[in-house]
């Protein structure tokens, strides 16, 4: 054990200096006098002892009862012993596990630690490269048969095999190259490239094009949600030229001066295919003096309530727009096809840039003969949305009005129902299904062209509630369609009436008076009076005189089931 002091310490009645090694014997005496029992090879305890620097200590036999602590090293690592026998922490273990070449890769991780991987992923998903791969007793043969008859998992057939095999078999699954055999199901593909290839039905929807005018005119669209008032754009003409007019347009550039939009629903889904767009416009500007004005548009897609604006195609600028009435044609280019959701609408802005002079004032021709329009390039798959189909698979999105033309040859008509007679329940050539107790239900209602009041009405309200009216109608209450009178046939709650009233103006609400009731055991009462010269039949009775007078068997007959009840 070697002891040296540190510097300026100052060892009390100790005559030889500390750095000596050899005043070995004044340091016993200091090391004893403070508690201290050293021996020639060993120290039992040190006491009381501080600022004591041990440079080297070497141990034969050194056993740690409880813990040992050496702050120097680095907590949780494994420790290792340098080039000179000294313990240190461990940062980089791969020095001790390297792993192999192309099979097993160490990486440390900075801390003492490592992972372990292999040179690819094997994982379910993963896709590794194997420079070659022998599979043992998986292929145990290269047959020659060519009927293939051993159906086997580790037999591999040769080239001549296979040729035999496919040359001596016919397959009736596949096709023929020489037309003799029909294809029995739909047979897809690709978009072709030359004009031998076979096309897909999608392919020749898209490519066999159309285009549709969308015509300018003067009537307010639903929405308005631009500085201009919004016009509509529709795929009619309409008779008569008309006119729209923006005045006061200055030097500035930009300003908006008409505005329009298809109708709610239109287009209803469309894929627009890229290229030249044009639109034909007539156009007039006046005013004293009045400055040239360079025109352009915008066509954009909105959503149906008119928000969510978004630019297809900005066209071309159409320079120094002057004087009376001229045509002109201004082209805009779509880069790529577009794909419009069904519940998109158009949107045309028309813009113009002042030029020197005084305001001016332009006038947009709609309508007539000037045939303004915007002509949009669409697939012949929009046939299937904006027409009625043969096959009856696109029903109307509007009314039809057929004006004076008949529909003929109708096997049978349901309205409300797909199904003649609904459900098939009962016969008809005429089906009509609604809601039950509601003005949606299947009514039926008859006017004549003096006014709108009915002169019928079939109510076919609910189960035992159903009336035929005769100048009168329901439409939440009893109404009157004729001053003079008003009668109804009922069937309700259970029973079969006819109904009668007078003196009620048309549209005003009647109270309906009891003529004749006849219930499920087959008694009729008439409430009034009744006019008969004759009542035929033994049962009969009288509510105000039972001893009235009739015919047809006797007065003393038994009346078990009277049939008619006169009088209140």
């Amino acid at each position: 054990m070697g002891i040296k002091r540190i510097p300026n310490w100052q060892y009390p009645n100790i005559k030889p200096a500390i750095d000596d090694p050899e005043s070995i014997t004044g340091i016993k005496e200091w090391m004893r006098i403070h508690h201290i029992e050293h021996e020639e090879e060993s120290t039992a305890r040190i006491e009381d002892f501080e600022n004591l620097v041990i440079t080297t200590l070497t141990v034969t036999d050194w056993i740690v009862e409880s813990s040992l602590t050496l702050n120097y090293l680095t907590a949780n690592r494994l420790m290792s012993t340098n080039s000179s026998k000294v313990v240190t922490s461990v940062n980089d273990l791969t020095s001790w596990i390297a792993g192999t070449t192309d099979q097993i890769v160490s990486t440390t991780d900075g801390d003492g630690t490592i992972t372990l991987s292999l040179p690819q992923d094997y994982d379910v998903a993963a896709t590794p490269t194997l420079g070659g791969l022998t599979l043992v007793n998986a292929i145990t043969e290269f047959s020659t048969d060519d009927t293939l008859s051993g159906d086997s998992d580790s037999a591999v057939p040769t080239e001549q095999a296979v040729k035999a095999y496919v040359d001596g078999v016919d397959h009736t699954i596949y096709s023929l190259v020489d037309g003799t055999r029909a294809f029995t199901g739909v047979v897809g593909g690709i978009s072709p490239t030359a004009h031998p290839h076979l096309a897909t039905k999608e392919y020749v929807d898209d490519a066999i094009g159309m285009i549709i005018d969308y015509q300018f005119n003067n009537t307010a669209s639903d929405i308005d949600l631009e500085s201009e008032t919004t016009y509509n754009m529709e795929d009619v003409i309409y008779a008569g030229e008309e006119e729209l007019s923006k005045s006061g347009i200055t030097a500035a550039s930009d300003q908006l001066l008409f505005v329009f939009a298809t109708l709610s629903g239109e287009p209803g889904g469309l894929d627009l295919v890229h290229g030249t767009y044009s639109s034909h416009l007539h156009l007039e500007v006046t005013g004293s003096g009045a400055r040239t004005v360079d025109v352009y548009w915008t066509l954009s897609f909105i959503d149906d309530d008119g928000t969510n604006e978004t630019l297809l195609m900005t066209s071309e600028t159409r320079e120094e727009i002057s004087g009376s009435e001229t045509a002109y044609t201004i082209h805009a280019v779509l880069p790529a096809d577009v794909e419009l959701a069904s519940d998109k609408r158009f949107l045309f802005k028309f813009f113009g840039n002042g030029n020197s002079g005084n305001n001016a004032t332009m006038i947009f021709h709609v309508e007539g003969i000037t045939g303004t329009h915007i002509s949009i390039h669409a697939p012949s798959a929009i046939f299937n949305t904006i027409y009625v189909r043969r096959d009856g698979t696109t029903p109307l999105t509007g009314d039809w009005d057929v004006g004076n033309f008949a529909l003929s040859d109708i096997a049978t008509l349901g309205l409300g129902t797909a199904t003649v007679p609904h459900g098939g329940v009962g016969w008809a050539k005429l089906a009509i299904d609604g809601t039950s107790s509601n003005a949606a239900g299947p009514h039926i209602q008859m006017t004549v062209s003096t006014d709108s009041y009915p002169t019928m009405q079939i109510l076919n309200y609910r189960h035992d509630d159903i009336s035929i009216r005769f100048d009168s109608y329901w439409d939440g209450a009893n109404k009157s369609s004729d001053a003079g009178s008003n009668y109804a046939i009922f069937k309700v709650s259970n029973l079969f009436k006819i109904m009668y009233d007078s003196g009620v103006a048309q549209g005003s609400t009647l109270a309906w008076n009891t003529g004749l009731s006849l219930n499920t055991s087959g008694l009729v009462t008439i409430p009034g009076t009744m006019a008969a010269g004759t009542v035929t039949g033994a049962n009969v009775t009288s509510g105000a005189d039972p001893g009235h007078t009739h015919t047809g068997g006797a007065a003393s007959d038994p009346i078990p089931h009277p049939f008619l009840f006169l009088g209140a």
